[in-house]
């Protein structure tokens, strides 16, 4: 049994001692209901304050029995309510702590900065996909709401050089900053920018004006989520049909199992310098080669069969998560694909 447990139950042994302290003195003592009720509070209190009426032998008995297993009682209740405070601090201690130790272990992380509507969703989503991330988020009610939705947590002001280096900024894969205020995005960018060169770095705006300002600063993608909500309301009405499927190929779809993802093919792989063709991508996985990145930037849409995979190069795939999975061993490693899983 719980500490919580046993302190409720306590509770529920007081309240019947009470129950039964006042009903035992008015049929022992005949007493009215108030100086029974009265009678029985000082008694289980140990206050002191002397009898109500004169007490005969049967009363005097039944106090004593009273005293006993009020005081044993009122005992075990305190016990257990400062055993349930000390193990809840104790616990949220421990918590903290072991989570703190876990965070500066994460590499190639994901940092997002804030917690509010925008910020929670990009969490939320990039749990989905198994990606480790820590949130930085200044309000203490924002920070407690997203360690209580398991996301690892800074309380911090994400525009300090302290915040983003307590985040591991460093060692990060990429920074979101979501805060709804462009000029903290922008601070935030130069930050960490300034930290981190090579960081890839998304900030949300506000003012489409300020778009070039956090360009300028360092951010690598800027995002407007009320033009995207705008755009994406437009498409409902005009192209239903490939906002659904969109839905349903994008993470957040979620519950066909299709998605997107882009993955990196390494030089030690099976499909360096093999064309789609030779690799039988879709024979062995299943899944389909939608986009081929090079690394001087060209985009090859829809790619062709004879078009020549290099290390390097970032392959853009549909399928479901066992097919993108096995794509993904292919683009890493050197491995026979007939043993595939």
């Amino acid at each position: 049994m719980t500490s919580e447990n046993k302190f409720y139950l306590a509770l529920l042994f007081l309240v019947c001692l009470v129950f039964g302290g006042t009903v035992g003195y008015k049929v022992i003592e005949g007493w009215s209901f108030l100086d029974s009720f009265y009678m029985t509070l000082i008694t289980l209190s140990t206050i002191g304050f002397g009898e109500v009426h004169p007490l005969t032998p049967a009363g005097k008995l039944f106090t004593s029995l009273l005293i006993i297993f009020g005081v044993s009682t009122v005992g075990f209740a305190l016990g257990s309510f400062t055993q349930t405070l000390l193990e809840g601090q104790f616990q949220k201690y421990l918590t903290l702590r072991r989570r703190k130790k876990e965070m500066e272990k994460i590499e190639e992380h994901y940092i997002v900065c804030g917690y509010g509507r925008v910020g929670k969703k990009v969490a939320n989503e990039i749990r989905t996909k198994g990606h480790p991330l820590i949130v930085v988020e200044m309000e203490k009610e924002k920070a407690e709401e997203a360690l209580q939705d398991g996301h690892y947590v800074i309380q911090e002001d994400a525009t300090t050089e302290e915040g983003l280096k307590r985040a591991g900024v460093e060692k990060a894969a990429a920074l979101i900053s979501t805060i709804a205020s462009d000029a903290s995005n922008v601070f935030i960018t130069l930050t960490a920018r300034e930290i981190a060169p090579k960081l890839f770095v998304v900030a949300r705006i506000e003012n489409e004006r300020s778009k070039k300002k956090l360009l300028r600063a360092g951010a690598n993608r800027v995002v407007a989520p009320y033009e995207m909500g705008g755009q994406k309301m437009a498409l409902l009405a005009m192209s239903p049909n490939f906002v659904e499927f969109m839905e349903i190929i994008t993470p957040s779809g979620g519950e066909t199992g299709y998605r997107i993802e882009e993955m990196v093919v390494k030089s030690e792989s099976y499909l360096h310098q093999k064309t789609i063709l030779e690799s039988n991508i879709r024979k062995f996985t299943g899944a389909i080669v939608i986009g081929v990145k090079k690394p001087d930037g060209e985009f090859i849409f829809n790619p062709m069969p004879s078009t020549c995979l290099e290390g390097g190069d970032i392959l853009i795939a549909a399928g479901d998560r066992s097919q993108l999975e096995k794509l993904s061993q292919m683009a890493q490693e050197k491995i026979e694909v007939e043993n595939l899983e």
